[in-house]
């Protein structure tokens, strides 16, 4: 009779765990869908953008793979430039108030 016990026991100690594990894994899939949903990004674009844009001929299609991934490279260069740009004016200004101190 003890043994027939222990393995109810353990029959409901699975059910259990597994019940939990279930739960774990349902929430934790949830969770993610509405972290997904949240992710989307929309932008709002003023009627001007939208004029030029539509005057230029450019698709509004989105960018998926290897074409998002160039036109983030592209960017992050043009940003790099500008930085780099930006920085040697700021020196030469400095450089060139310097020039004026006679100490």
């Amino acid at each position: 009779m003890a043994a027939s016990g222990a393995s109810g026991s353990f029959a409901t100690t699975s059910s259990r765990r597994l019940l939990t594990l279930t739960l774990t894994l349902t929430l934790t899939l949830t969770l993610t869908q509405q972290a997904l949903a949240e992710c989307t990004f929309h932008p709002k674009v003023d009627a001007r953008s939208e004029s030029l844009a539509g005057q230029s001929g450019v698709a509004r299609a989105p960018l998926k793979g290897e074409l998002a991934h160039e036109l983030t490279r592209r960017l992050e260069a043009q940003q790099l430039e500008r930085d780099a740009r930006l920085e040697r004016s700021r020196r030469e200004a400095e450089h060139a108030r310097l020039k004026e101190c006679t100490f």
